[in-house]
């Protein structure tokens, strides 16, 4: 008997290394807005405590002032920034989640063929092996069969069948 043998497993292997990729490059994209969402945050903090700082002093220097008044537009020009991006990261999200998906699809599909084949070749394999056995029993029975009669032959006194004897055919 042969082993089991599934013609696209290479195809299967390929498809799940692409998964695997693609998975990568989800988690990536993944990985890069929550980068992106901690700098939004840390730079909320950074506003809101420049913004105490201030508060807490009575009396404010109009540099001091100036400098508040440029961090608070660098950070709203970040924050624009920052919201770009995170629309962007959000589309390519969506798409490497499409591929994704698409991707697992097809693997799952594979695994499925390979599954339905493995059955298919197990029951393959079953069916000869009872039909070996069938035909064992058969020739069993056959043999026994053959005995049983010979052996009522012998009883009334007919011909018996007889293996020749080896001698004998050697001297003729």
């Amino acid at each position: 008997m042969s082993g089991f043998q599934f013609r696209l497993e290479r195809v299967l292997r390929w498809r799940r290394q692409q998964r695997e990729v693609h998975r990568g490059q989800l988690q990536r994209l993944v990985s890069r807005l929550n980068h992106i969402d901690r700098e939004a945050q840390s730079l909320t903090e950074a506003r809101s405590a420049s913004k105490m700082q201030l508060q807490k002093c009575r009396e404010a220097s109009g540099d001091e002032l100036n400098h508040l008044a440029t961090f608070e537009r660098f950070v709203q020009v970040r924050h624009s920034q920052i919201c770009g991006f995170k629309e962007k990261l959000r589309v390519q999200i969506q798409q490497q989640q499409s591929i994704v998906l698409e991707v697992e699809r097809k693997v799952k599909m594979l695994e499925s063929l390979r599954s339905l084949r493995l059955l298919e070749w197990e029951s393959q394999q079953d069916k000869v092996l009872e039909d070996a056995a069938y035909e064992s029993f058969l020739s069993s029975l056959s043999r026994k069969t053959r005995g049983a009669a010979l052996g009522k032959r012998a009883i009334l006194g007919g011909p018996t069948y007889k293996d020749p004897d080896p001698g004998a055919i050697a001297s003729q």
